[in-house]
């Protein structure tokens, strides 16, 4: 086959970056009525409609269909990475397909039906078809022509026919918008080649004709690839093609980063069989999937894609970050570093330093280790290590004291993402670290020089945030909180028995979720209580409060109680609990009992004072006859009368004791004589004189005479020209009992 040029030039490169556009497929469909058509929209990952700065964040899951302006159910809709459909069912109407995404069409189609029983019976001739493209395969010799149907062209055929130098080759005959033909064509501007489509149905025929240079429209086959990674360039790649080929092509590669999918095109011109191209925008020990299609300098057809080469770009350059958490209630640090990846091949072991020390050697895949701590230990290091060369090395010092925070910590949410910003302490720091965890056994963390990072949750569960400030003297101080990627309902209060009420209240307390509890954050708690016959009462506090007294209740009532925990999404209610009021407060009892205690001791008093009176007012002086001082005979029987005399002398009294005579005893004579001599009043007697029987009431007083007696030693002798009969006193009866204090005076 004759090919343009012979020369051979040096290998020149031109990086360019393209996007193809997002469009809906097929186009001009035409189908029989009652027949089910799937439309799609094609959106590649560098597609223009992903990229366009109003659709920032596209999604192919949010797009939906319309057919005739009226929206398609979603159940009809289906999507993939790059591809969104709809299924159309049973098509009995014409009718425009379009795709829409925020209220904008990306795309749409046509789609015509033509009757199945009389397929013959049009009255529309198709119109000419439109669109014609050529391409020449380099490979299998053919060409292949592709068109869109006119309006009203149903049950249409298609013939193409195709003419070059005046030679016709067999024509081709089909029902759809394709169609191959071999022939071995000249190349050349005076060779171009005649391509003649015409469409027919019953109603007439319509045809379409245009002319090319097989050499614009030659379609070469894709190229080999090789890829390696390069120690400083990244990714190496070799684009190997066919030697016969000595035309400049054209080339594209496509390179993807498989941890993010990012895809970027890196377009170049070749003039050699082999293009060796070094990629550098990659990162460093990451896994990337290559491919590659070239087109002719003079052409505008490209190949199809080559076959994909996964590699891991170069690791030498990748950093080492480390970092560490002390075990709680342990002399010892968990150390845990990031590297790159074992598939690099970048790192053969690493080294644990403690204090300029080797303490241990580990292999490559091993990302953490525990290291045992005295209060000596100053500085921990890791180094990495390739064929026995240090390559990377980092240190973290244990600091001995507490170092400054980040300030202003902030998380917020979009999606799955968590994204944390903070402000920068006052001191200079060297980096920072973000942590995202939930648990020991999903911990996230990462090494940043900026005061803003990200990392990833999933839905419905607490993730705890911290940023530390990294100082030359160590770690500074965290301060973490917790935040949802997404919240549902939180997790159900537990309410504690009533055990605080009286007859109007009761104290309700219940246990707080957690704040690392699935699967909100609680804003506040409402408190539900209400009896058997109604209506249902609420109190609501924020989130601190986790007690609640209940007032203005009836006393001696059952109540039910639920507590209503909510969150920003939603809400969930505890079980129910119950109580009963009391029939009477603390209170009442209090003071029925403070009263019930005053007119008991006010009873109990006027009582005792009543008896007092009584006894006092009716009272019988007692016999002396049965006093224990003395003992009286059993014949006497009466009382002791004494006269008493009362003068007024200055300021003394003076007393004079008549002695009334008893009946006489005689036959108690001389008893008591006896008893008479035996107690004599001597000079000491109280009494001095009273009476010549000094115990009284101690028997009968003998004689009729009387005898005169002073009180005391203050008694004094009767003034000159004074006598008893001179002033004469009222008798006064007395009775006197010795023992007892009680005097009954009458009036004679």
């Amino acid at each position: 086959m004759p090919l343009r040029g012979s020369v051979v030039c040096a290998l020149g490169l031109l990086l360019v970056v393209r996007a193809e556009p997002c469009d809906v497929i097929p186009k001009g469909l035409v189908v029989k009525t009652g027949s089910d058509v799937t439309v799609s929209l094609k959106a590649p990952l560098d597609a223009m409609c992903r990229t366009a700065h109003e659709w920032s964040h596209f999604d192919l899951s949010q797009v939906y269909w319309s057919s005739n302006r009226q929206r398609i159910d979603s159940g009809y809709y289906g999507y993939n990475s790059t591809v969104a459909t709809v299924f159309i069912p049973s098509i009995s109407e014409n009718m425009t397909v379009e795709c829409h995404f925020q209220d904008q069409i990306l795309g749409g189609t046509f789609i015509r039906i033509y009757a199945t029983r009389n397929p013959t019976a049009t009255t529309n001739p198709p119109e000419k078809p439109i669109n014609i493209s050529c391409t020449v395969k380099y490979d299998d010799k053919k060409v292949t022509c592709s068109w869109s149907g006119g309006r009203n062209s149903v049950d249409t055929t298609y013939v193409l026919s195709m003419q070059q130098n005046g030679k016709y080759p067999e024509n081709c005959s089909t029902s759809t918008n394709t169609c191959s033909i071999e022939y071995n064509l000249r190349l050349g501007d005076a060779n171009k080649v005649t391509v003649n489509v015409t469409a027919s149905n019953s109603a007439g025929k319509a045809s379409s004709q245009i002319k090319f240079d097989p050499w614009n429209r030659m379609q070469y086959v894709p190229p080999s690839i090789e890829v390696e990674p390069h120690p400083s360039k990244g990714l190496r790649v070799k684009l190997l093609y066919d030697p016969k080929i000595a035309e400049t092509l054209n080339c594209e590669v496509n390179y993807t980063d498989h941890p993010t999918g990012s895809t970027q095109l890196v377009y170049s011109e070749i003039k050699s069989q082999i293009l060796t191209l070094d990629i550098n925008n990659v990162k460093p020990c990451t896994e990337y999937t290559v491919s590659a299609r070239c087109s002719s300098h003079h052409s505008k057809v490209w190949s199809d894609w080559s076959k994909t080469v996964t590699k891991y770009s170069d690791g030498s350059s990748f950093p080492v970050h480390l970092w560490m958490r002390i075990v709680p209630n342990k002399d010892e640090v968990q150390l845990e570093w990031k590297g790159p990846s074992p598939a690099c091949s970048a790192i053969d072991e690493y080294k644990v330093f403690v204090d300029r020390n080797e303490r241990k050697i580990l292999k490559s895949n091993q990302k953490n280790t525990t290291i045992k701590l005295n209060r000596a230990v100053n500085e921990i290091t890791i180094a990495a290590y390739k064929n026995g060369q240090l390559l990377h090395n980092v240190s973290l010092k244990i600091p001995k004291k507490d170092l400054p925070p980040v300030q202003n910590l902030s998380a917020s949410t979009l999606g799955d993402q968590i994204n944390v910003n903070w402000a920068a302490p006052n001191p200079s720091v060297n980096g920072y670290i973000l942590e995202c965890f939930i648990g020991p056994e999903e911990y996230f963390w990462t090494q940043t020089q900026e005061t803003h990072a990200s990392c990833k949750g999933q839905p419905y569960l607490p993730y705890t945030v911290n940023v530390v400030a990294l100082y030359n003297e160590g770690p500074g101080h965290g301060q973490p909180l917790v935040i949802y990627t997404k919240e549902k309902d939180p997790a159900k209060v537990s309410v504690s028995p009533v055990e605080k009420y009286e007859d109007t209240w009761a104290e309700v307390k219940w246990t707080p979720v957690a704040r690392n509890a699935c699967c909100a954050f609680v804003v506040n708690y409402t408190v539900k209580y209400w009896t058997s016959a109604g209506p249902v009462l609420n109190v609501t506090v924020d989130s601190s409060k986790h007690m609640v007294t209940l007032s203005d209740l009836q006393p001696n009532t059952p109540y039910s109680v639920r507590i209503v925990a909510s969150s920003a999404a939603s809400n969930s209610t505890s079980e129910p609990i119950s109580f009963q009021t009391k029939p009477y407060g603390s209170n009442f009892i209090k003071g029925f009992v403070s009263v019930a205690i005053v007119l008991t001791l006010s009873l109990v008093i006027s009582v005792f004072i009543f008896i007092r009176c009584k006894k006092v007012e009716g009272h019988l002086v007692p016999n002396p006859k049965f006093s224990s001082v003395g003992t009286w005979s059993r014949k006497v029987q009466g009382k002791i009368y004494f006269e008493i005399q009362e003068t007024q002398c200055e300021k003394n009294h003076f007393f004079q004791y008549n002695e009334v005579p008893f009946p006489k005893c005689p036959e108690d004579n001389e008893k008591h004589q006896d008893l008479s001599r035996d107690t004599a009043p001597g000079p000491d007697t109280p009494y001095g004189g009273i009476t010549e029987h000094s115990g009284p009431f101690s028997g009968c007083h003998q004689g009729p005479e009387q005898k005169s007696v002073q009180q005391g030693s203050n008694a004094r002798p009767h003034e000159p020209g004074s006598t008893s009969a001179q002033r004469t006193p009222t008798p006064v009866a007395s009775y006197v009992t010795m023992g007892i204090f009680d005097i009954e005076l009458e009036n004679k």
